[in-house]
């Protein structure tokens, strides 16, 4: 398993977590639990559950990012082929 493999497994089971738990009930034992690995490996990764909340929420960020550019640029492809069609 590849250091990214790793780390995306740790980032998924958390944001799984904080689903389930609620951001006050996670803990690191429950997220290395979802993640199938061990609570010292979380460590090799991230500093605490505040770092590893800050990363999950930065790729949520990134993500809704990217969403909404899609929908922009579907928005205008939509408007382009309107104004093609009038």
């Amino acid at each position: 398993m590849s250091l990214d493999d790793t780390k995306s497994r740790i980032l998924s089971a958390a944001m799984k977590a904080v689903r389930q738990y609620g951001l006050e009930g996670v803990r690191i034992q429950k997220i290395s639990e979802l993640a199938g690995l061990s609570p010292g490996t979380l460590y090799r990764y991230f500093d605490g559950k505040d770092q590893l909340m800050l990363e999950c929420f930065t790729y949520v960020d990134k993500q809704a990012a990217e969403i909404e550019k899609y929908k922009q640029a579907a928005k205008e492809a939509q408007e382009t082929a309107s104004k093609q069609i009038l």
